[in-house]
């Protein structure tokens, strides 16, 4: 960490990463690859019970194959979350971009701590891109929802 700042990495190896075929054959339209992939991210605190995130995730694929996905994927998530109420509530925005495809993911996300145990969390997804895309997949699918969460 630097003052307010915190930068994030982690790399990881798989030797058999199991990816959806583009052609479905044999193999029941699943392909194997050796994968390397990282995450590399930046924290901001810099304003008192604020936190600003910024985060890529990328992920290579090693071997030839004909994957249905692209050979590198790259995904942005940005998330800014502020503590009110003496922490006892948090509301979110949390963005997510499939870089490859452009398509996103936006959810804002409020969250009330009842007692020390029992806290209610208020949330919205919104979906956009084509169709046949991660996110895009949802689209006109949005959804809100309500979570209880009770500790023991």
């Amino acid at each position: 960490s630097f003052g307010s700042f915190v930068l994030r990495g982690e790399l990881a190896f798989n030797t058999d990463k199991y990816v959806d075929a583009a052609i479905i054959g044999f193999n029941q339209g699943i392909e194997k690859s050796r994968e390397v992939s990282y995450v590399m991210g930046l924290d901001w605190s810099g304003l008192t019970d604020t936190l600003l995130s910024v985060q890529i995730f990328q992920s290579r694929l090693l071997d030839d194959g004909n994957y249905n996905r692209d050979d590198t994927e790259t995904n942005f998530t940005f998330l800014l979350a502020r503590n009110f109420l003496n922490e006892s509530l948090l509301l979110e925005l949390l963005w997510i971009v499939h870089e490859n495809e452009k398509d996103n993911l936006v959810r804002l996300k409020s969250q009330f701590e009842l007692t020390s145990n029992i806290n209610v969390s208020l949330y919205a997804d919104f979906f956009s891109g084509r169709p046949d895309q991660l996110f895009g997949q949802f689209e006109r699918r949005d959804q809100v929802g309500l979570r209880l969460m009770v500790g023991l």
